[in-house]
């Protein structure tokens, strides 16, 4: 309880108002790269997705950019490490597979079908899908900097998102 307080404390307080480092994240959506996905049999996207997630995709910047130097500063100032000074292409995608992060290339890959209406009847929101993206910055930055405590036993990823929990709840 105390360590949850201490970190909520230091989110809300000079966590978030300190600069992150020069971690940059170029968010994109492009429906070409979604092409070789939607190739094999029963994995089409369709166009009406496409289209909404290129209106939507402004919106998804807007909340990144409100919250995600936030994030990136709380997790530095919360974990006295930095995230790597690099550039980080977030490719939001409508294939069929998972949100995951690739720490040795520098990209993240964000699900976006369940946040489109075109989708499904009760989309989530597009601040899900920011805390998503920071959820899989947050693979990146652990595989850098391991937690060395009590979730030393667990995989990395089970790691991360515990760790995450910390921020996005």
């Amino acid at each position: 309880m105390a360590l949850n307080t201490f970190l909520l404390v230091t989110l809300l307080g000079f966590g978030c108002s300190s600069q992150a480092t020069l971690l940059q994240v170029k968010v994109d959506y492009n429906p070409t790269e979604d092409l070789a996905c939607s190739l094999p049999a029963g994995s089409s996207i369709k166009e009406e997705w496409k289209a909404e997630l290129l209106s939507r995709e402004p919106e998804f910047l807007r909340i990144w950019e409100a919250q995600g130097p936030r994030f990136l500063a709380a997790t530095e100032a919360i974990s006295g490490k930095k995230f790597p000074s690099q550039e980080i292409i977030a490719r939001l995608t409508l294939c069929n597979s998972p949100s995951e992060s690739f720490p040795e290339t520098g990209r993240v890959t964000i699900n976006m079908r369940f946040a489109l209406k075109s989708f499904t009847p009760e989309p989530v929101s597009m601040r899900y899908k920011v805390d998503t993206l920071f959820l899989e910055l947050l693979h990146i930055f652990l595989n850098r900097h391991p937690i060395k405590n009590s979730f030393c036993s667990k995989s990395t990823r089970l790691r991360t998102n515990e760790f995450a929990i910390i921020f996005i709840c």
